[in-house]
């Protein structure tokens, strides 16, 4: 999976909810969402942030199209 699953930094889980099977071929078989915050430039995430300790780290691998599978909260 290149959305992190774990921080490199504090070890911190970053799967978050599971998404529903019904729903995961939306998702292209994915089975859980991601609490990794991406950073972009408009076009591609080029770095993750932890939300638990908030550090920075370059995205290594291709994010292909599915993968995408953020929870969002808005406050």
């Amino acid at each position: 999976m290149p959305v992190p699953t774990q921080c490199p930094h504090c070890q911190a889980n970053l799967v978050s909810n599971p998404i529903p099977e019904d729903q995961q071929e939306d998702y292209d078989g994915e089975t859980a969402f991601s609490l990794v915050i991406g950073l972009s430039d408009g076009d591609n995430i080029y770095a993750w942030v932890c939300p638990d300790c908030g550090k920075t780290w370059e995205r290594k691998e291709a994010l292909p199209t599915g993968y995408r599978t953020f929870d969002v909260e808005i406050d």
